[in-house]
């Protein structure tokens, strides 16, 4: 008699599940990506940017310090 009342009580208490689809966006904090600054003059690679454009403005840099 008490197990039967305590599921009972058990199977009236349970909430019925819900699911809700959330629309998360990933966020990229300010502080991500490479900066680079030398005589007055600044450089910042984003984490998206293109490794071929990297290497571009780096090649660049290094004759321009020639």
């Amino acid at each position: 008699m008490v197990r039967q009342t305590m599921e009972n009580l058990l199977s009236e208490k349970q909430p019925s599940v819900q699911f809700a689809e959330l629309d998360v966006q990933p966020s990229v904090p300010e502080t991500s990506g490479i900066r680079i600054q030398a005589s007055g003059i600044s450089v910042e690679f984003f984490p998206d940017a293109d490794c071929n454009q990297i290497k571009t403005v780096m090649e660049v840099l290094c004759h321009a310090a020639k």
